[in-house]
């Protein structure tokens, strides 16, 4: 018997065993109901087309474009299908997401250092002008669905860079990080950054940032550029010191940043979410505490709930903050709908799930929000402003530093 004919190598597609346990762990399923649109009824489409028994019509492609990648269906899937490496494989075939031209720019800007620290500037300069909101209103199509997610107010911190090194420590006496500023949070969560910086130092932790923001390549591969994803991360493992821990701040950034550097399996140098480092690493003494009581929601990201030890370290964390009540936000459709650039290429979809977040909160509002994933944050930012909601959206780690005292000045040759 001849063997099939494969054309663009889905050839996984065919350990689906159709057993529908991914369905109800899927958003767009629970979204919308319509097998279409769950991972089984991808699999299908892309078997079918690999085998060239179906052409990969304007319906077809729509159903695999909405794929949010957040790959809850790779966590259940008892025949161990390789979802995430297929819809890769679906967008560098068909180059779908670089259709928008909003995702070819955020892209391109992924590593283009110079040109995305002046385009930072000039949307601060917009922000300290009070025109910002302004372009919010006037930007057309696509675009304004870009400047909608921009951070509210529009931060002005620059990531510092350099090593620093915490009060009365002798230089080497303090274990050594290395603080990962990724390419699109380095600009969105500056002040994030100079927050986590200062908790580690205030925690005895010498910290070394990289001269500039890297990228790991996540989104370029998402978006179906492989070259440029492969590019990025030789960069990246090129100029992270490969001797000691590598913490990211955005959850989005751990499983490309362990592959760049072979910490997926595979030895290498260790890769943590800083939440993750910081729950193994807390010293017993140290008791943080807000000054007031504050109810904080917590949202749990997509790209953290495949690694439930991370997910579960961040309420832990949080869990030793005193005067701290902890809300845990229900799943709900299972994704906030930033997803990387799918808010971009997929905005009507990613209103859909935005729609659902504030739903999720209940009837009981928290104070604060907390989230680990700049996608997420900006998402949530960007509902609770058209809910006309004064609710701050912050990083656990800027949590964190609010509980914590203040070490004084620091030394070292960071700015």
């Amino acid at each position: 018997m001849t063997a099939p004919l494969r054309r663009y190598g889905f050839e996984d597609a065919e350990r689906c065993v159709q057993c529908a346990l991914c369905l109800t762990h899927c958003p767009t399923y629970r979204l919308t109901h319509d097998e279409s649109e769950s991972p089984r009824g991808r699999l299908a489409m892309l078997a079918a087309w690999d085998r060239d028994e179906a052409p990969l019509d304007p319906s077809m492609r729509r159903a695999l474009d909405h794929c949010l990648g957040c790959l809850a269906c790779e966590a259940v899937c008892p025949a161990e299908v390789p979802y995430g490496k297929l819809i890769d494989r679906y967008h560098e075939v068909t180059a779908s997401p670089t259709r928008a031209p909003s995702v070819r720019l955020l892209v391109w800007l992924t590593h283009q250092h110079g040109k995305a620290a002046w385009l930072h500037r000039l949307l601060a300069g917009l922000e300290r002008m009070r025109m910002l909101p302004l372009l919010k209103r006037l930007a057309p199509g696509r675009l304004r669905t870009a400047v909608r997610l921009l951070p509210d107010p529009y931060p002005r911190a620059v990531v510092p860079h350099g090593r620093l090194v915490p009060k009365g420590a002798a230089g080497d006496g303090a274990q050594r990080v290395s603080l990962l500023a990724g390419c699109v949070s380095s600009l969105w969560m500056a002040d994030t950054y100079v927050a986590a910086r200062e908790l580690l130092l205030v925690l005895g932790f010498t910290v070394d940032l990289p001269d500039h923001a890297l990228c790991c390549g996540a989104l370029a591969r998402h978006a179906g550029d492989s070259r440029t994803a492969q590019a990025l991360r030789a960069e990246l493992l090129r100029r992270l010191p490969v001797s000691q821990p590598i913490l990211v701040l955005d959850s989005g950034c751990l499983a490309e940043t362990r592959a760049a550097c072979g910490a997926d399996g595979s030895g290498g140098t260790p890769v943590y979410t800083l939440t993750t480092f910081l729950e193994a690493h807390w010293p017993p003494a140290f008791e943080p505490a807000l000054r007031q009581p504050e109810r904080i929601a917590l949202h749990v990201p997509c790209t953290q709930r495949p690694e439930i030890h991370d997910a579960q370290a961040v309420g832990r964390l949080l869990g030793r903050i005193q005067n701290l009540t902890l809300q845990p936000i229900p799943i709900g459709h299972g994704c906030c709908g930033a997803a990387g650039s799918y808010f971009l290429r997929e905005p009507t979809m990613s209103d859909a799930f935005g729609s659902a977040l504030i739903a999720s909160l209940g009837a009981s509002l928290p104070e604060r929000i907390v989230t680990t994933n700049i996608g997420c944050r900006l998402q949530w930012q960007s509902e609770l402003r058209r809910s006309r909601l004064g609710i701050p959206v912050e990083h656990p780690v800027e949590t964190l530093l609010r509980a914590c005292p203040r070490a004084g000045p620091r030394e070292g040759t960071g700015s």
